[in-house]
């Protein structure tokens, strides 16, 4: 909810001053991160609920990770055209940090049907974010501006 909230107060108030949407469109990449983040809680904590020592240290990692990219993208030493690949890059090994925890909970319960079910419903996610990745690899190295501008 944080993420629409985010996204909707950005496209609201971007278009103010360019003080104000630098801000705006940080929040909005940072709503973009929160909602990667949480994402990942439910899939992982019913994967190990039996397992604490597991879920705690793949929804710390996660959660320490996001942070760090939601603090990426306000620190303003890092808002220059020269870190955009960094940053992408961060939002990319974020998004496909949870490649780890889903092939951990398939080697560990590959014989009940539900978990074959949950990771068919987990690859068509990872497909939909290999498709954003295609996007986010097309929007970092501006082509349509150089192309068409």
């Amino acid at each position: 909810m944080i993420c629409l909230v985010f996204s909707s107060v950005s496209h609201l108030f971007a278009c103010h001053s360019l003080k104000f949407t630098f801000f705006f469109w940080r929040l909005d990449y940072s709503g973009i991160s929160i909602i990667i983040i949480c994402s990942f809680f439910a899939p992982v904590y019913y994967s190990f609920c039996c397992q604490p020592h597991w879920c705690l240290l793949y929804l710390s990692s996660i959660t320490i990770v996001g942070i760090l990219v939601i603090i990426t993208i306000f620190a303003p030493a890092l808002t220059s055209g020269t870190f955009r690949s960094f940053r992408a890059v961060l939002f990319f090994a974020m998004g496909f940090s949870g490649v780890i925890p889903a092939a951990h909970a398939v080697s560990l319960y590959f014989h009940h049907p539900q978990v074959l079910v949950a990771l068919v419903y987990e690859i068509t996610m990872g497909l939909f974010v290999c498709c954003w990745s295609s996007v986010l690899r097309y929007k970092v190295s501006r082509e349509m501006e150089t192309r068409y501008i």
